[in-house]
This record gives structure tokens, sequence and C-alpha cells, in this order.
């Protein structure tokens, strides 16, 4: 079902895909809407019997499950990000579109809700209206700013180990670049020089404070104070990091704030930097970029385009 285009460097790899076929797509539509009854995005939340619509989807439509598990099976064994330049949804409207996707990521992992209080699995990344942003803290999906690379939910104790990003409009500016960098890259360039070496060695075992971003605290407001304790080098995931929540977390957390941290902290990001080792994917309309958060640092450029959107959905194993 799957066709090797061509490697993007660093783990990861462009797939061609054959389309579903209408039949199979209004099979799946139908066995949703028999299962959630409203399957438009905003109703599509986690289900108590997913284990129960996979079945039926895999009995009806054996060529999702196929691919989910060749997906699965590419993101655990030879790559850590893989990408569709096109995923052929495009002429479905966006409710329909989302639902698609909910449905293929069932295959992969188990959707998750995005935050504590809406349950939504399936997220726009857009830019939010000046009406939107009022006592708002935008976060990286809401804002046109460069994103810098991070693990998804780093701040939960838990991140989802699969990340999909769908795009329904690309930016016509030119910007919003998917940028990824490999855990093994990472290491393999901390490990050249003592000092990274000293670097991964310090943050494999000090328990790091990831602040919670206001959007994703079990209230939302901007006054509360969430923080996650963890390593940033770790069996699982493989690296955890973002740069904004940890130095939000190490202002309230003065006693790891240390010169030792500092100097790890500051020589990992330096390597984050190195623009070269960057892997660099302009998503078109309709491209699949799916991720292993566990193994896969990633980030966007800025860009300009308010309609820029795309949809992302996160999965645990």
């Amino acid at each position: 079902m799957l066709t090797f285009v061509r490697e993007l460097g660093s783990r990861s790899a462009e797939f061609s895909i054959a389309p579903f076929t209408p039949i199979q797509i209004q099979s799946i539509l139908s066995i949703l809407t028999d299962y959630i009854g409203d399957i438009r995005q905003a109703r599509l939340k986690p289900q108590n019997n997913d284990k129960q619509i996979k079945k039926t989807l895999a009995k009806a439509v054996p060529a999702i499950k196929q691919l989910g598990e060749q997906l699965r099976h590419l993101l655990n064994k030879q790559y850590s990000a893989v990408l569709f330049s096109r995923f052929w949804i495009d002429q479905y409207d966006s409710d329909t579109q989302a639902a698609l996707l909910y449905a293929q990521s069932l295959f992969i992992g188990t959707p998750t809700p995005t935050d504590k209080i809406d349950q939504k699995v399936v997220w726009d990344v857009r830019t939010l209206t000046t009406k939107d942003k009022c006592n708002h803290q935008p976060t990286f999906s809401e804002h046109s700013h460069e994103a810098k690379l991070h693990t998804d939910t780093q701040y939960y104790d838990d991140p989802e180990r699969y990340m999909m990003l769908y795009c329904n409009q690309p930016a016509n500016c030119g910007g919003g670049w998917s940028t990824l960098r490999d855990v093994q890259c990472i290491k393999k360039a901390l490990n050249k020089t003592p000092k990274g070496q000293h670097a991964m060695a310090v943050l494999a075992q000090t328990a790091m404070p990831f602040r919670v971003p206001m959007s994703f605290t079990h209230d939302g407001k901007k006054s509360t104070r969430e923080f996650t304790y963890a390593p940033i080098f770790a069996d699982k995931p493989q690296i955890r990091y973002r740069q904004d929540t940890l130095v939000q977390g190490l202002k309230h957390h003065q006693e790891i704030d240390t010169p030792d941290i500092q100097q790890a902290l500051q020589t990992i990001e330096q390597e984050l930097e190195q623009q070269q080792k960057l892997v660099k994917v302009l998503l078109p309309q309709d491209a699949l970029l799916l991720v292993n958060n566990h193994e896969c640092l990633h980030g966007r450029t800025e860009f300009s385009d308010s309609n820029r959107h795309l949809f992302r959905l996160r999965m645990s194993e």
C-alpha cells in the first residue's frame, strides 16, 4: 500500500499512497456515524468503545488497518518521521477530513484529547483571531511565529508517542515550514565532545520542571501553575524538550536552576540551532506528516498568511 519515494534525512522519509476508494470512504464515515453519531470535528472526542470501532472498520475496510500497521512499524523501527505529499482527501470538507484522519489514527495508536477542558482529538493549527486572543495565551498551534524544536505534550507525565499533521491549507507566503531533528542525530552530535557528553549525562539524571501551558492546565486559567518533572533524555520518551516551558519552569524552581544545568541546556540548544542539520519540509495542501514524538523533535518556521490551516492529532501507544 505504501511506496517509498525518497529519504529526507535524519531518519525521515517520504512515501506515496494509493487513495481510498469512494466506497471505502463512505464505509468509514458510515461506521463512525453509527458508533459516534455526530462526527463533526468539534464533536470528535475519545471513545470508550474505540476497540469495537476499530474492529468494525478493519472488517469493512481492511486497507485502513493495513496502512495503520505499516505506519506504526515504520515509526517504531526505521524512521522517526514519515511524509505523504498527498493523502487524497482534499476534495472533502474539513469535517469529513477530520473524521477520516481520526479513523486512520485509531490504527496507529489511541487518539488522545488535546486539552483537559474541550477534549477534542482533532486540533486546528491556525492563527487565532484578535477576538480569540483576548485573555488567552496562544500556544505554538495558535500563533504565526516560529515554533522552536520541541516534543509535543512534554509537559505531561507520559507524552503521546505519535503525532500527525494534515495540511488543509498551506501558507501562501512561503513560510510555515515544518522542521525535524531525530534524537539519534542529536545524541551522535553531542557525543563527539566531552562538553556534549556531560550535558547529556546531566540532563538524563535531573528531573527538569516543565511548566504546563495555560491552555492545558486543569482549569485553563492564566494564574494556574502546574509543572511536570522529568529528565530531557530517558528511555521513554528518548527525548523530552521544549525551551520555553523549561525556562518558565526553572523560574519557579531556583534550586534546580544551577550553573551546571544552565550550561547543559545551552549546549543542547546550540546543537539544535545547527540549521544545516535540520530536515525542513513545506507541507503542500493534502500533505500528511507523521512523527514519532518520543524520538523526534519538530517545529515550524514563521509565516504571515493567517489562512494557513492544519489539523493535528496525537496518539498514545
